[in-house]
């Protein structure tokens, strides 16, 4: 039996030279191969029919796909490499533009580091347009000291900030270390400015705070009055909320099933996208009387309509326009701020928390005031580790612990 064509050309596509014996084609020409071509083969037998066949190759053929364009990267990278004067500047789009590609991390980290080392190139000109195998360790810590130095909005930049930075910069010098090979050291090796203890605590508000805030919710939209309350409710992460489907909700058991985040980016165009929780494993957090009741009466007046996502999934969303489509992620930043600006400046509250602060207020509301172990708050948490709660998330006031043990005998 001769070739039979079944899709696309002789060179691309799939033939059929008996019948249960396929052969896929790829040809593509390559910069990498000094424009001629890159091609690869595969005979598969099978006798599943057509479709299935397809099917197959579609798969393959994503795979060749990606091969290739990793072989052209490779190219580009040391074409630009291959005389060692590549810029600080010139390294942290490669790190992106390979990043992008493989995928490995989130889309919000990748989102957020990108916009860091704009800014650092932008910012520290005399850092980003240095030739990466003349910096130094010495010239990696002066702009920490300036990254430490900056105000924004009048107020300097917090350690976590700080430490956000220095990780986006030692990445892309890891990756011209390991990837390119172009350097033997990472001169960010030795600035790890992680803090053993977050003290940025002075924004959890305390329980009686929480109670202002819940009551003055009521001025907001309905929408907006749902998720403000499961994050002081829950401590969920934004993204958590965001991402939380009517099914996750047990009001049987009273609880709540946290599974996955809801992320949107304009990294790789695709709107948005459902991943899991932040350490990949999915958890419980109880569902408390105040939160139920909200629940079932914003069922009964708005619903919780089905919206139909880009993988063709049916979601559900707890908080979502009327059509049962999300709202912009950062919208509720924004919307939170707005809110909390108010309430300073009606003297109902003494600072303006974010989010994350509601999270932290939270946590520490459980175990402070409902006496939780700390092992389940890690839990409720979704920490790997209970000493990130209790570094980063408990407030460390124990002053009124202390007071209570002051009243009492230390022996009977």
């Amino acid at each position: 039996m001769s070739e039979k064509l079944v899709i696309g050309t002789k060179f691309n596509g799939i033939s059929k030279v008996s019948k249960s014996k396929y052969v896929f084609r790829f040809r593509k020409k390559a910069e990498s191969r000094g424009g001629k071509f890159y091609t690869e083969t595969k005979t598969v037998n099978n006798s599943g029919g057509v479709a299935v066949v397809k099917s197959i190759y579609n798969k393959w053929k994503k795979g060749v796909e990606e091969r290739f364009e990793q072989e052209q990267l490779d190219f580009e990278n040391n074409e630009l490499v291959s005389d060692s004067n590549i810029l600080f500047s010139e390294l942290a789009n490669l790190w992106f533009e390979n990043q992008v590609i493989a995928k490995d991390i989130a889309m919000s980290t990748l989102s957020s580091q990108k916009e860091i080392l704009d800014r650092i190139v932008k910012s520290y000109p005399e850092f980003g347009k240095k030739k990466v195998k003349l910096i130094t360790g010495i010239d990696c810590n002066n702009v920490k000291q300036k990254i430490v130095s900056r105000k924004i909005r009048g107020r300097n930049v917090s350690t976590d900030t700080v430490y956000k930075y220095i990780v986006a910069i030692e990445k892309v010098f890891e990756f011209a270390k390991n990837g390119l090979k172009i350097i033997k050291l990472n001169p960010m090796a030795n600035l790890n400015v992680r803090p053993k203890y977050n003290l940025n605590k002075t924004n959890i508000l305390s329980e009686e705070e929480l109670k202002i805030v819940l009551r003055e919710l009521h001025k907001l939209p309905d929408h907006l009055q749902l998720f403000f309350n499961i994050s002081i409710l829950t401590g969920m992460r934004r993204g958590e909320v965001c991402g939380l489907e009517y099914p996750n909700i047990n009001f049987e058991e009273k609880n709540i099933i946290v599974k996955q985040s809801l992320s949107n980016d304009k990294i790789y165009n695709e709107g948005y996208e459902f991943k899991s929780t932040k350490n990949g494993l999915s958890r419980r957090v109880p569902l408390f009387y105040d939160l139920e009741y909200l629940l079932n009466d914003y069922e009964i007046n708005h619903g919780f309509p089905s919206w139909i996502d880009k993988d063709e999934v049916a979601r559900r969303l707890i908080v979502a326009y009327p059509d049962g489509s999300p709202y912009k992620i950062q919208y509720y930043s924004k919307e939170w701020a707005k809110f909390c600006k108010v309430l300073v400046k009606e003297k109902k509250i003494s600072k303006e928390p974010t989010l994350r602060d509601l999270r932290k207020a939270y946590l520490t509301l459980l175990m402070r005031e409902k006496k939780v172990s700390p092992n389940l708050v890690k839990e409720i948490a979704g920490h790997q580790k209970v000493q990130t709660t209790l570094d980063y998330y408990i407030d460390d006031d124990n002053s009124k612990e202390i007071a209570e043990l002051s009243n009492t005998y230390i022996f009977s």
